[in-house]
């Protein structure tokens, strides 16, 4: 198999590119006989690669992938043992200390970590997100895709509206989402096929109209904004 298939430059050691394997098992199983090929296959010239040089040359990466191995294995093993996930062993490979963080770019645009745990139908979920510690100072925290209800979803835009309000300089309000003529505020009302939390709504900036029709000056925004 190419190497391009295997590690990419543009994003080495990515987490994307892992797969879940029960070294256990395969351990006692014993190693499986290869397969025959029933055809000839066309032998591909690959570069090899280096990984002790590429772990090297992206000690981060690296850290968060295993980071993120840890995070996955654990929330698997807890979900097969039919248990609360020990969030102990995950949490060792983060650092909660920004003074203490070893970061490639500036500070204010490091990525940072959100371990999500709420109760959905009686049950137990859990979502992990990575959010940039700019956006997270901000409040700019979207709520996981399966946690907001209609009601939630509908309290939050406009609890959001009187933030902005009163953080900047310019009041506004929230309109709806825009249903054939008219502006629908109740996300219960809205008839769409995907997640609702990915829609675009409406705001009216209040007090300031637009100099040529003499219009309230409105804005389309995504409803995570």
């Amino acid at each position: 198999m190419p190497v391009n298939d295997l590690f990419s430059q543009s994003a080495p050691w990515s987490s994307k590119r892992t797969v879940v394997k029960d070294v256990v098992a395969e351990a006692w199983a014993g190693v499986a006989e290869p397969l025959r090929p029933t055809r000839r296959r066309r032998r591909t010239r690959a570069t090899p690669v280096n990984l002790q040089q590429q772990m090297r040359d992206y000690p981060l990466k690296i850290d968060l992938l295993v980071a993120e191995a840890i995070w996955g294995a654990e929330m698997k093993r807890a979900k097969d043992e039919k248990r609360e996930p020990d969030f102990d062993a995950p949490a060792a490979n983060f650092e909660r200390n920004p003074f203490k963080w070893e970061v490639d770019c500036q500070t204010s645009r490091a990525d940072v970590w959100f371990a999500w745990r709420w109760c959905q139908q009686e049950q137990i979920q859990f979502h992990n997100q990575i959010v940039r510690l700019d956006n997270a100072l901000a409040e700019k925290v979207s709520l996981p895709p399966d946690v907001l209800s209609d009601a939630a979803l509908y309290k939050r835009l406009g609890e959001s509206t009187v933030f902005e309000s009163k953080r900047g300089c310019c009041p506004c309000k929230y309109l709806g989402k825009q249903m054939d003529r008219r502006l629908e505020p109740d996300p219960v009302n809205w008839h769409v096929a995907g997640r609702k939390r990915d829609e675009f709504i409406w705001v009216e900036c209040l007090h300031v109209r637009h100099s040529d029709a003499n219009k309230p000056r409105r804005a389309q925004i995504h409803a995570t904004n």
